[in-house]
């Protein structure tokens, strides 16, 4: 039932969001001088003609910039419930007990849960100029953290991977080697070991008090 309505919900999102792009090329295509109210001088560098990411997207490239901002929020709107449901599925104890697989699938929908929380929050304040006004050290953390999770889901697929290799080729070792403690601590290992290699981030990233 939940799968449905996630499925109705999709495309009831894709098809409003394709009238809204055919909409849009359609006006720029008759009023082309509309897309350029920006005054470009070229005497100028692009962060004095331009102040925000938007102004920059909508005098160059408009109908990718509308593409950007709107499908997103399908994305965001699948993304997140699905993400949810993931988690609360692999996480129940009826399907983890006893499999030690559902801990790195749970773990990869929480971990993309932080991802998708994280294009959000970028997309909210570069796309549709959501004003941010960052403090002393909020940009090391974010982006250090940003590449914390990125770096993270592909490992947890990974150990997904062997975890059923292990099942599949070796099944008489898998009940020695596999376990749900184990797969806990190889998770809280992965995330560990990202945050250590991007941790430099913190370092070769600066705040800007102006934004």
């Amino acid at each position: 039932m939940i799968l449905l309505y996630l499925h109705r919900l999709s495309i009831a999102l894709v098809s409003v969001i394709l009238k809204l792009l055919l909409d849009s090329h359609t006006c720029v295509a008759g009023n082309p001088e509309e897309t350029h109210t920006t005054t470009f001088d070229p005497e100028k560098p692009i962060y004095e003609n331009f102040f925000s990411y938007s102004q920059f997207a909508l005098y160059y490239f408009p109908q990718v910039h509308f593409f950007d901002k709107y499908f997103t929020i399908v994305l965001f709107t699948i993304g997140f419930p699905g993400n949810f449901i993931a988690f609360m599925v692999w996480s129940s104890k009826r399907m983890y007990h006893g499999n030690s697989a559902a801990v790195y699938l749970a773990a990869l929908s929480l971990n993309d849960t932080v991802v998708l929380a994280i294009s959000l929050f970028r997309d909210l304040t570069r796309t549709w100029d959501v004003p941010f006004y960052p403090t002393t050290g909020s940009c090391e953390v974010l982006e250090t953290v940003t590449l914390t999770v990125q770096y993270a889901s592909p490992m947890f697929v990974l150990a997904f991977t062997v975890e059923r290799w292990l099942a599949i080729c070796q099944p008489f070792m898998v009940s020695r080697i596999c376990s749900i403690k184990r797969a806990v601590h190889i998770c809280v290992g992965i995330i560990l070991l990202t945050l250590f290699v991007c941790s430099p981030m913190a370092y070769l990233m600066s705040t800007d008090p102006q934004g």
